[in-house]
């Protein structure tokens, strides 16, 4: 069966002498101040001096299940000409990436994620496609200046396959903008924040027993060692790679059998080692040398800061080691004084029911969404005490057509489906439109040839990209 593609419809890109200041204007060269990897890795040193650099070549031990898989079809050196590629390694400039990352481009370590990135140099987004829809997945990469003549770009891109547009996960200054477009849009959640500078935590006026478990959990008669692998600094260590991804995959393996589903709401499979530069892990290790704990740390531009996730322990773990690495993390950016340190997304248990447009999503949303879950994940953040000034809302936002006034709004269903199967809501099979056997070039994202299945497990399969 023929693998599809969505190509770029040609544009003349050369660059005119008029575009060229404009071009080095969108993307100024980097300061020359100390790089926040670099920060933290110097606060570990001074936290906890048992940290070795590791120089160790790559290996292929060292790649995840679903990017082995990905690079086996022929992707690693897949070129962007003309086409969307089928991994967002190395696709987004860094100078963009340094400026405007947010939390919700977690995605970037997804090798199931494609990125547009402007001809013009105007920004980059990334999405997924489903049910007929192009999911955009986070804030737009770019200036606000830049946004309404990105998005104008994104229309002309997808509009020769008729897809739909949603967005997921977007924060309020893009809602702006949606507001005065009259698109439609509904918060479904939170970003909450630690601020490591002002923390009861840190300052022990909050979670001493916590702190009691962590300090026990580092005496030297636990048998444990904390150690720091930033491969941007101290090079690649493969042999620490295969552990940590290792870990990781038993861990969402074991997820995995606790639920029915494959995927838990609103989390995502990462390729950890697909964006080395901007990420760094603090990791716990036994008296043998097996991982029993990690918690990787990516770098976010927007908010010069980090987000945390994931954070897990193995199965046979001690008690307390994800709080020992959360904690540990807090008191690496408070000594490398960075104020912002991201927990990640915490949907909501209810949605506001305001408009027939939200009454309806609050419907499908208390029908597939696990409340427990969401209680679970807000209390375990709560235990380290966010700050309520840095927190944000996040927000599905739909589109609206150009069409002729109708007496009662319509609800976009196929959007909706599509966003739910982007954040991993199960629903049922029926509900989903197919993959768009009409349209020639449109991507059937999540697809592979019935040939390439055989033997593959499925949350593996499940992830892969047409190309």
């Amino acid at each position: 069966m023929e693998r599809l593609v969505l190509r770029r419809p040609w544009t003349n890109t050369s660059m005119t002498e008029a575009d060229a200041p404009r071009r080095q204007r969108r993307f100024p060269k980097p300061t020359t101040c100390t790089p926040l990897i670099q920060r933290i890795a110097k606060s570990y040193e001074l936290e906890f001096p048992s940290h070795q650099k590791t120089t160790e070549p790559i290996g292929d031990a060292a790649r995840s299940k679903s990017t082995r898989h990905a690079l086996s079809r022929g992707n690693e050196d897949h070129s962007l000409s003309g086409t969307l590629a089928a991994t967002t390694m190395n696709r987004i400039p860094d100078e963009t990436y340094d400026e405007y990352s947010r939390t919700f481009h977690m995605v970037l370590l997804d090798p199931s994620y494609q990125v547009y990135t402007s001809p013009t140099g105007r920004g980059s987004v990334m999405y997924k496609i489903e049910n007929e829809t192009m999911v955009i997945v986070g804030d737009p990469m770019c200036a606000k200046d830049d946004l309404g003549p990105l998005l104008e770009e994104i229309e002309n891109f997808r509009h020769p396959t008729r897809l739909k547009l949603a967005f997921m996960g977007v924060g309020p200054w893009f809602v702006q903008y949606a507001d005065s477009k009259g698109w439609d849009h509904i918060e479904f959640g939170s970003e909450r924040v630690v601020n490591p500078m002002h923390n009861a935590v840190l300052e022990k006026q909050a979670g001493k027993r916590m702190l009691t478990q962590c300090q026990h959990l580092l005496h030297p008669n636990q048998g444990l060692t904390m150690g720091f692998y930033a491969p941007s600094i101290s090079g690649i260590n493969s042999r620490l790679e295969h552990q940590l991804a290792q870990l990781y995959d038993d861990w969402r393996d074991t997820k995995g059998a606790k639920k029915s589903a494959d995927a838990q709401a609103f989390i995502t499979a990462y390729d950890l080692f697909s964006y080395r530069r901007r990420t760094a892990f603090l990791y716990m290790s036994d008296a043998e040398g097996e991982i029993a704990g990690m918690a990787m740390l990516r770098q976010l531009g927007a908010e010069s800061g980090f987000y945390i996730d994931p954070c897990i322990a193995s199965a046979s773990a001690p008690k307390g080691i994800t709080e020992l690495l959360m904690v540990s993390s807090m008191r690496l950016l408070r000594r490398a004084e960075i104020s912002h340190l991201s927990l990640g997304v915490e949907p909501f248990a209810d949605l506001a029911a305001r408009g027939l447009l939200a009454r309806a999503a609050r419907s499908l949303y208390k029908m597939f969404t696990d409340a427990a879950s969401v209680a679970g994940k807000k209390a375990y953040n709560d235990k380290f005490r966010p700050d309520p000034v840095l927190e944000s809302s996040l927000y599905v936002v739909f589109p609206r057509a150009k069409k002729k006034k109708a007496l009662l709004p319509s609800f976009p269903v196929r959007e909706a489906w599509a966003i739910m199967q982007v954040a991993h809501i199960q629903a049922d099979d029926g509900l989903k439109k197919p993959a768009c056997p009409q349209h020639q070039y449109v991507p059937a994202a999540n697809y592979l040839a019935r040939e390439e299945r055989e033997g593959v497990p499925r949350r593996v399969w499940d992830k892969a990209l047409v190309v």
